[in-house]
């Protein structure tokens, strides 16, 4: 009889995935050759492994990384797609897509991206820097009733004041005469005045 229950217990853990561990695997040295700076020989790596083996989402956002790190900002752009639309839990990648679509002036675009972050991430220690982003797209869109909404909880999930302090992009939200009184609102109401002075 015991030798049936181990049996039946034995059964109901599941086994390892082979494909799980071969892309896992081939992540780890396609992860290398980034780390060590080559990038044309990672991405070419990668590729030839989801032609002939599987297409995975993790592979797809290494490549992205590549392309980024070589500025070709719409292939990386091309591959962070393809990983959330293989995965749209990625958050690295839509982090990724958003900051890309900031750092291009695309500030609707971007909140988007930091959207499905916030929805991704909505507890821990990283759980702020996406409405903390959008309250920054917000503003620089010109919409301070979404930029105080998006830091609002920002602040509730745990954002700091601190963490702006001579930030570029605050200070020229600072400088803009719509968004000037609810920064310095905020700023009172939520952290030190003395903050403003980095701006």
């Amino acid at each position: 009889m015991l030798a049936l229950l181990a049996a039946l217990s034995l059964a109901e853990v599941p086994l390892p995935s082979w494909r799980e561990e071969v892309v896992v695997e081939e992540w780890y040295r396609v992860n290398q050759l980034i780390e060590d700076g080559r990038f044309a020989e990672a991405r070419a790596r990668s590729q030839a492994f989801r032609a002939a083996v599987t297409d995975d989402a993790r592979l797809h956002y290494l490549e992205g990384l590549t392309w980024r790190a070589q500025r070709q900002d719409d292939e990386a752009a091309r591959s962070w797609l393809r990983t959330v639309e293989l995965d749209p839990d990625r958050r690295d990648a839509w982090y990724d897509l958003g900051e890309l679509a900031m750092g291009q002036g695309r500030f609707a675009e971007a909140d988007r991206y930091f959207e499905q972050v916030e929805r991704l991430v909505d507890e821990g220690p990283l759980a702020s820097i996406a409405p903390r982003r959008r309250a920054e797209c917000a503003a620089l869109l010109g919409d301070d009733a979404g930029f105080e909404r998006h830091l609002r909880e920002a602040l509730r999930r745990g954002f700091s004041f601190n963490e702006i302090a001579g930030n570029p992009t605050w200070q020229a939200i600072y400088r803009d005469p719509t968004l000037r009184g609810s920064v310095e609102k905020m700023i009172t109401v939520y952290g030190n005045p003395q903050l403003l002075l980095t701006l």
